[in-house]
This record gives structure tokens, C-alpha cells and sequence, in this order.
């Protein structure tokens, strides 16, 4: 697209653990979460930005929130390059609502060190229809997850909703 920015895809981890009716990403990887080094993850992002000027990227991975001790470590090695001070411009990422929760008090700093985006599986607003999909989680917890995201100040929010299911 002219005048488009380069963007980039920088893997965080792969897999998934949980059992979502309409999802094929667990018999993909077998119900398996696995993460790459958060170091070398920022490696990788520093060397995207300072050698090809790349400053948005998708930071890929079905839930970067999932494992909480890799995603601190993630933000202190973000914080110590100091890449949006540098001019990075910062990365999207999907996220489960229950790891938004689970992750509250990472979220103003991931959304400091460059988390601009989220893609969230919300998937509907009725608990039922949640029950349906087996996606283990509820309505109340979605809209935690989006005042969560709000308060953080995260610049742009993305609900992915499901359509057309035989409970509708």
C-alpha cells in the first residue's frame, strides 16, 4: 500500500493449551504452549528496527499474555533498550481476556514499552454461547478484560466475535 509503513512479524510463542470448539490452533500444536527467550524475542525487535527501519510489527503469538514470568522479562529487557524512546514505534499482539486478567498489573507497562494493539478473543456476550464454544470463560470477565485494556490507555482494541452459531 503506498505510504504504508514497513511492518514486520516477530514470533513471541506458538500454540495454544485450551479447547476452543471452533478453533484449530490446538490440534495444530498438539495443546502446547511454546515460547521463544524473551531476550532474544527484544533481539529480534532491535534488530528489525536499527537494520531495517521497521518500527510496527505483530508480535505473533495466540495469547503473549499466557506465561506472566516470560512477559516480565519481555518488559524489563524492552525497558533497558529504551526502543520507543529510540523511535520504535511499538507491535499488536492477540490476547485471551482471562490472560488479561490474570496479567493486570503488566498491562501499563507492556502498553509503556510498545503494546499498541490487541486482538481479543472475545468471542460473544452471552455465557451460554461462551459454555457452547467451550472457551472457558465468561462475559464478566471480557468486559474486566476491556476496562483493564481502556485503563491502560492501549491505543487501539480489536473484539472478535463469533457469528452465526447453531445456539444463535
Amino acid at each position: 500500500v503506498e505510504g504504508a509503513a514497513p511492518a514486520w512479524t516477530v514470533e513471541f510463542g506458538r500454540g495454544c493449551t485450551f479447547n476452543c470448539r471452533f478453533c484449530g490452533e490446538p490440534y495444530t500444536w498438539r495443546h502446547h504452549m511454546a515460547f521463544r527467550d524473551p531476550v532474544k524475542v527484544v533481539d529480534d525487535i532491535e534488530h528489525v528496527f536499527t537494520e531495517y527501519g521497521i518500527k510496527m510489527l505483530l508480535m505473533s503469538c495466540t495469547d503473549m499474555l499466557y506465561d506472566l514470568d516470560r512477559l516480565e522479562v519481555f518488559i524489563l529487557e524492552m525497558e533497558k533498550r529504551r526502543l520507543v524512546e529510540r523511535g520504535f514505534g511499538g507491535f499488536l499482539s492477540l490476547v485471551r481476556t482471562d490472560s488479561i486478567v490474570k496479567a493486570e498489573k503488566l498491562i501499563a507497562p507492556l502498553v509503556k514499552v510498545g503494546w499498541r494493539f490487541a486482538i481479543v478473543g472475545t468471542e460473544s456476550n452471552d455465557d451460554d454461547t461462551l459454555e457452547y464454544v467451550n472457551k472457558q470463560n465468561t462475559v464478566d470477565t471480557n468486559v474486566r478484560a476491556q476496562e483493564i485494556l481502556h485503563d491502560a490507555n492501549l491505543a487501539l482494541i480489536l473484539l472478535l466475535h463469533l457469528v452465526g452459531l447453531p445456539i444463535h
